[in-house]
């Protein structure tokens, strides 16, 4: 029970989509993990006391069975870990992982193994992830019942919007739209070209109209870019990026071709923590980073040149 069970996590945190983790998901199935956990409450407890092990969990009966069956399944086996006292019982936590899941899944890929589902999804490999939608006091009242998420609503399984930049909008048009409060669909990497087109205005200026901008947002929608911390950091890296690739001046779209890795949602974690990063504090006001600092924009460009 216990030497298999270490044996049944097959992506570790954070890395998903490595070669040794496509050749560990090749030796060992899907199917392989649910058997095991169905049959071994120990395997079960140790591969299920981690968010990761229960997006798995979700993942293979969703795979499997229905929805309204899989959740029947799910809740099963968790409520005999609980009897058994081998672990505590979490109604919201495991609800959030099996919902993220399932978004996932309905995102419209043709996913055949939870490891080619991190791959395209790898936030879902993070520990921290819960944290994006929940404050941690919030969580901690949802152990009996399920607890709405404080922070940014649950997606949707039906309709799972992707990441856009907006590209259908010209520069002109982009700025107008968040300026009037009319722009749909924030994520990263709408913060991303805000963050670029603000820099016009000299870094200070921007930085000034991009913290307001997040702070009307998070006044208008619970949404997890609401957020002045993550905001700094990413126009931080976007000044950064543009001077190194002197990509500054011209058009986003041409900034974006040049400076792609800017756009990636989960950069922060190259030095925010999950924990740190989606505080109440990182949230509400500007926090240092806790994993690496930040690289340097020379003072010489504190303005993109135009």
């Amino acid at each position: 029970g216990g030497a298999g069970a270490a044996a049944l996590v097959l992506l570790p945190e954070g890395q998903p989509g490595t070669d040794s983790q496509e050749q560990a998901a090749e030796l060992e199935s899907d199917a392989y993990f649910l058997d095991e956990i169905s049959k071994d409450p120990v395997a079960a407890e140790a591969a299920l006391r981690s968010s990761f092990g229960l997006m798995r969990f979700a993942f293979v009966l969703l795979r499997a069975h229905p929805r309204r069956e899989a959740i029947k399944r799910y809740d099963a086996l968790l409520r005999n870990l609980e009897a058994k006292d081998l672990r505590r019982f979490h109604e919201t936590a495991q609800y959030f992982a099996l919902q993220m899941v399932h978004a996932a899944v309905a995102a419209g890929r043709d996913i055949q193994s939870f490891a080619a589902l991190c791959r395209f999804n790898p936030e879902l490999t993070s520990e921290g992830y819960i944290f994006w939608h929940y404050t941690a006091e919030t969580l901690a009242k949802g152990t009996k019942e399920f607890i709405p998420p404080d922070v940014a609503p649950l997606p949707d399984v039906i309709s799972v919007p992707t990441a856009t930049w907006h590209p259908d909008l010209t520069d002109d048009a982009f700025l107008a739209a968040v300026r009037g409060g009319t722009l749909q669909k924030w994520s990263v990497p709408v913060v991303v070209r805000l963050s670029f087109l603000l820099l016009r205005l000299g870094r200070r200026a921007g930085m000034k109209e991009l913290l307001g901008q997040v702070r009307q947002l998070g006044a208008r929608h619970h949404t997890v870019v609401a957020n002045e911390t993550l905001a700094f950091f990413t126009m931080h890296m976007v000044h950064f990026h543009a001077l190194c690739a002197g990509a500054d001046a011209g058009s986003f779209p041409e900034f974006a071709e040049k400076c792609g890795v800017v756009l990636d949602p989960l950069l922060y974690r190259g030095y925010y923590s999950d924990l740190l990063i989606f505080s109440p504090e990182a949230r509400q006001g500007l926090v240092a980073p806790d994993v690496c600092p930040l690289p340097d924009v020379l003072p010489s460009s504190t303005k993109p040149k135009s």
